[in-house]
């Protein structure tokens, strides 16, 4: 259950974007988030039994991955994901990249690359 939370905690993160991209794209990016209800997807009733909340917790990756324009994973992943997430540092990478901001656009930048390399694990 820990890690589930730690999981839709850290997709709820998404929200920002990369300073580069400017407000036109954090726009779009955000737009895509409200359409899609990113935050309260629930894959039409898809995710059922003992193993229900990692099933939506992908679900809410995959709907947060679209919004990125990256793969999208299977509903029953959490496992993998959550491994390959780990191996390859997603949020200790973040974090250390978030320690050395001095900004809001720089945290942003922080957190779509680690949402960036959540959908990565995620294909």
């Amino acid at each position: 259950m820990a890690r589930c939370a730690v999981l839709i905690a850290s997709v709820v993160l998404v929200l920002a974007l990369q300073a580069a991209h400017g407000s036109e794209e954090k726009k779009k990016y955000d737009k895509c988030l409200a359409e899609k209800k990113c935050e309260t997807a629930s894959c039409d009733g898809a995710c059922k039994g003992d193993n229900w909340n990692y099933c939506l917790a992908m679900c809410r990756l995959n709907c947060n991955c679209a919004c990125l324009g990256l793969a999208q994973g299977k509903l029953d992943a959490f496992d993998s994901w959550q491994k390959c997430a780990n191996e390859q540092g997603c949020e200790s990478k973040h974090d250390a990249c978030k320690a050395k901001c001095a900004d809001k656009e720089c945290r942003d930048a922080c957190v779509l690359e680690q949402d960036k390399c959540m959908c990565r694990c995620n294909a």
